[in-house]
């Protein structure tokens, strides 16, 4: 019977893969010193991409480590093949996780991008939201699904031959991948649609723990392969199934974490078609209406202000439309407005003019100044297609 072997150098490919963890690095290196010198020149729209920052520290870190290891890895003698396929699916869930945490640093940094735009368009697709769909449903499933094949492909080879048949670690790994699965394309969809909006600060603690657990997991794998190798280069030592089984168990718990910390935290979506469409609410509004002013902070001016006042109030606010103001968005500055008067006439025509003098102040005074503007927009505003 002719039964494979491993039939390509894995010491060689290691090498390969010690260059793209490399480039990878570069990548996370360049994209973290661009959004640290955005928090520098504009600290309060870059206090935004906080989140993003923590993970791409975290995935710069674990590259470099992926990176070192591999190289290490390459310069090994083929004749040490047991120590060889016991690492690779050590390295392989480390450089896992550095990859994910990068693309999650991508979805967190188009979150904080879409939170910054001040009149995003409903018919754009968001890109955000796509980006999260594929690490979820797609990548994770198959990062998950290459440290199956590196254990069954090489490690089982090497220890039990070409021809060795069904083992407890291929029942363990496909176990695994079809749970993962599971985990991705029926659980996430399920989680996602019934997420709710959640406080900044609920968002930043999810962050910061992903970060610092796949952190963990890199240097983990760091620490193994140095401990593996010093037991198998020893005379008559062989590699114990246990290494790939808790690799598999580990890659498993990593992805499906993720995979929910993903539609745990995904934003609730601001817009919808109902904005732009004409109603019965805007035949109402209709002799209000100025362009760029979204029918909820109407709804407001009415709640705080009886008629024809209200009227009167909507003409006040919209002077706030020019100056350096609009770089932030109206609707914030005319929110906080509101906020301050409380329905107080006299006291909304001294917040408009303390607004028209500093609007900084009265964005503070509002609660509105900090980057989670939108989401007490949405609280006190409700949302626009409410």
């Amino acid at each position: 019977m002719n039964c494979p072997g491993i039939n390509f150098d894995i010491t060689v490919t290691a090498g390969f893969y010690s260059q793209l963890a490399g480039v990878l690095a570069g990548f996370a290196f360049t994209a973290l010193m661009f959004l640290a010198a955005t928090r520098v020149s504009s600290p309060e729209r870059g206090h935004a991409f906080a989140d993003a920052i923590r993970i791409l520290v975290a995935a710069f870190i674990s590259l470099v480590l992926t990176s070192l290891d591999y190289a290490i890895f390459a310069g090994e003698p083929s004749t040490l093949y047991k120590f060889i396929t016991s690492g690779e699916p050590i390295i392989g869930v480390g450089f896992a996780v550095s990859g994910a945490l990068v693309i999650y640093a991508i979805v967190l940094t188009l979150d904080a991008a879409t939170r910054l735009v001040v009149w995003p368009s409903a018919f754009r697709p968001n890109v955000g939201t796509s980006t999260r769909h594929l690490l979820a449903a797609v990548i994770a499933p198959l990062l998950m699904y290459y440290i199956v094949q590196a254990v069954q492909q090489d490690y089982e080879v090497a220890r039990y031959g070409g021809c060795h048949g069904t083992v407890p670690l291929d029942y363990l790994g496909w176990g695994l991948l079809f749970a993962q699965m599971i985990i991705s394309w029926v659980e996430y969809p399920l989680l996602f649609s019934r997420r709710t909006a959640k406080p900044p600060e609920v968002i930043t603690k999810c962050a910061m723990w992903t970060s610092r657990l796949l952190l963990a997991i890199s240097f983990g794998s760091a620490v193994a392969i140095a401990i593996v190798g010093a037991e198998l280069r020893q005379p008559g030592q062989d590699a114990n199934p246990i290494v790939p089984a808790v690799c598999l168990i580990v890659m498993f718990l990593a992805m499906s974490g993720m995979t929910w910390q993903l539609a745990y935290t995904a934003p609730v979506t601001r817009h919808s078609k109902v904005v732009f469409e004409k109603t019965e609410n805007w035949q109402e509004l209709d002799h209000w209406h100025v362009e760029g002013l979204e029918p909820r902070l109407l709804r407001r001016i009415r709640q705080d202000f009886a008629e024809p006042r209200s009227a009167e109030v909507f003409e006040l606010l919209s002077t706030l439309e020019d100056g350096s103001a609009s770089v932030l968005g109206v609707e914030r500055l005319q929110t906080a407005v509101l906020i301050i008067s409380r329905g107080d006439f006299q006291e909304l025509l001294r917040v408009l003019e303390m607004a028209h003098e500093d609007w900084r102040a009265v964005l503070e005074a509002g609660g509105l100044q900090y980057d989670d503007w939108a989401l007490r927009l949405d609280q006190e505003l409700g949302f626009p297609d409410s």
